[in-house]
């Protein structure tokens, strides 16, 4: 297999009907920085996203693109608020179409790009699928609340109540209806 470099901007056609012996890997490295349109949804670091792609027709000279993409961001906790370490590791199976009508027509295992000017831009490809990969709401793997209030003390107030971290429970403001009798 041969690796090659994948340009930045590329007609995706002509890769796509490349006959050659052997299959041609493609690969690239960019930036986080350079994803505008993802850099506004993660911490600021200074990652890369590693990108490995090849290009062929299926059996009904459909042309597609296959690929993998690996990264590593920074997001916010959304239970605590501290940052943490997410890594992406994401595969794309995407057919180049000129056309919303041509995007209809093609079989469900192809995810259709639509082609503005016939060339995709690498950095806007890249943003749309890590966007599709981040987790609708990021937060730590482990309950990370009880974990950090460990450390500090053995209950914590947690948007106006008080947590019992022993028992890992919530005092329930509605206790004292319990005793009332009907």
């Amino acid at each position: 297999m041969l690796n090659t470099k994948l340009p930045v901007q590329f007609d995706p056609y002509p890769f796509c009907r490349q006959r050659q012996e052997g299959e041609i890997c493609y690969s690239n490295t960019l930036r986080l920085s350079e994803l505008d349109s993802f850099r506004g949804l993660i911490l600021p670091c200074e990652g890369e996203v590693q990108i490995t792609c090849s290009f062929g027709e299926d059996d009904q000279k459909i042309p597609y693109l296959s690929g993998n993409i690996e990264a590593v961001v920074h997001l916010r906790c959304q239970r605590c608020m501290h940052p943490f370490e997410y890594e992406i590791k994401t595969s794309f199976l995407l057919s180049p179409v000129y056309s919303d009508q041509a995007a209809k027509e093609l079989p469900s295992t192809y995810e259709p790009i639509v082609l503005d000017e016939g060339n995709i831009s690498l950095p806007d490809l890249i943003s749309e699928e890590l966007i599709l990969s981040l987790p609708l709401v990021p937060k730590h793997e482990e309950n990370c609340l009880a974990e950090f209030a460990k450390k500090s003390q053995p209950s914590v107030t947690f948007m106006h109540r008080e947590v019992d971290l022993e028992n890992n429970r919530m005092n329930n403001p509605f206790k004292i209806l319990e005793s009332i009798k009907l």
